[in-house]
């Protein structure tokens, strides 16, 4: 009977925290139980056992099996993920009817590349020749942008074609849509949902007089009033699952609780397909005018702004349920690392990372001639990178799995590098889940 090395625990006001970050199980121990688990865990009565067991705080491995299964269940992941289902981002254009204060499309690369129609055929050539090798059951899209939704009826048509081709095919087909929220039309969201819409995430920034100066439409008027008429609809005529992403950074960490009320008032955190999380505005390099004033360019310092909005979610938010859904930090691999999954622009290129889309130096083939080897060269720079980082034995591996490609180019100009982001989940991660564990704490008192 062995701790596990993923292990890691906190002190609370009602007890001990041990939580798992490779099975996201968590259980507060009080003291005399702390006492036993961290000296002799046979001790522990026989259902506090059972329990550490079922959330994998407590195993019969031993240490280097522990690390071998971890090596194993994440390339599985990484590699066999394709044969279930093929995962593309597609960006239907990189035109924008926004002019957002921190948009990563003033990045220089994009400048050139605005394209207006998608190449649908080539598209359908590019999954049927991956179909053919790797026969996957699922084709999941989402689409991206620029904003996505000003080529509705290209969105329609994309998704038309799919359709056809994954029923020919035995296959599932579905889709959701990242949009800034500002164009909608009853007609088409219908057609949509009968295509295989079933999630859509729309951006919000802040109260009325915040979002409407980060978030402005190109000549400058404020788009908060039409994005929440477009919500109202999202959520009266359709059971899609919704989301709200709140960018923060600086300028607006400390105001979103005005827009968690609003929320409130509105009466949406009550709908079962709404939910809202806030997430940090990625930097750009070369940083802009924005980015000096508001958004630090390192890892390490802008976890503070993360810190914040959280205080004020923690503060807001009374269903516990809802906290632990919304802190969603835990084992799980972002596109960037998972083999199959391609971010394809309006010309055909194909990259690997949300935040690196239109950047020519990472771009990893196109639909015409598939993956390029840069492509097959980005999996062995993470094991490597992974490697070092259970060498180190650190227990957050399963969190970060080795960093972020993204991160590694801003700060080091070079995505080989490892960009540790253990400070994060000691001093804000493990905080957070913390007071969430306190709060059920006094719930289930």
């Amino acid at each position: 009977m062995n701790k596990s090395i993923w292990n890691i625990e906190k002190r609370l006001d009602c007890g001990y925290l041990v939580y798992n970050t490779l099975t996201g199980g968590g259980v507060v121990l009080q003291e005399d139980e702390y006492i036993k688990y961290k000296s002799k865990p046979e001790d522990l009565e026989s259902n506090i056992k059972s329990i550490l067991y079922e959330n994998g705080l407590l195993t019969n491995f031993l240490e280097e099996d522990e690390y071998a299964f971890y090596w194993n269940f994440y390339h599985t992941l990484v590699y066999q993920s394709i044969f279930d289902e093929l995962h593309l981002v597609l960006l239907p254009t990189y035109k924008c009817n926004m002019a957002c204060t921190y948009c990563f499309e003033q990045n220089k690369y994009l400048k050139d590349s605005l394209k207006y129609t998608f190449p649908i055929k080539a598209l359908i050539g590019f999954i049927e020749n991956l179909f053919n090798i790797y026969k996957f059951n699922k084709v999941r899209t989402v689409f991206y942008g620029g904003e996505p939704m000003i080529f509705l009826e290209e969105i329609v048509n994309i998704t038309e074609e799919l359709n056809k081709w994954s029923s020919k095919n035995g296959i599932k087909y579905s889709f959701s849509i990242v949009t800034n929220g500002t164009i909608l039309q009853k007609s088409a969201l219908r057609k949509l949902i009968k295509y295989g819409l079933d999630e859509v995430q729309i951006t919000i920034d802040g109260p009325e007089r915040v979002h409407n100066i980060r978030r402005p439409f190109l000549n400058g008027k404020g788009t908060f009033k039409r994005i929440i008429s477009n919500l109202d609809l999202f959520l009266k005529y359709s059971k899609i699952d919704v989301t709200i992403r709140i960018n923060i950074d600086e300028h607006n960490c400390e105001q979103i609780g005005g827009l968690i009320d609003f929320f409130i008032q509105k009466g949406y955190t009550k709908k079962n397909n709404f939910t809202y999380y806030a997430g940090l505005a990625d930097p750009q390099k070369p940083p802009t005018d924005w980015t000096n004033s508001y958004i630090p360019l390192r890892l390490d310092q802008r976890i503070y702004t993360y810190l914040k909005a959280w205080n004020l979610i923690m503060e807001k938010e009374q269903n516990v349920v809802n906290m632990l859904d919304y802190h969603k930090y835990k084992f799980g691999l972002c596109p960037a690392k998972v083999y199959g999954s391609f971010f394809i622009d309006p010309n055909g290129d194909l990259y690997s990372c949300y935040s690196l889309v239109g950047n020519k130096e990472f771009k990893i083939g196109d639909i015409y001639n598939g993956p390029s080897p840069f492509y097959y060269r980005l999996f062995y720079l993470q094991d490597k990178k992974l490697k070092e980082c259970l060498d180190l034995k650190c227990p957050y591996v399963p969190l970060c799995n080795a960093g972020c490609l993204y991160h590694a180019y801003v700060e080091h100009s070079d995505i080989s590098q490892k960009v540790c982001q253990r400070k994060f989940y000691e001093d804000v991660w493990l905080r957070i889940k913390g007071e969430i564990y306190e709060r059920i704490c006094r719930v289930q008192q």
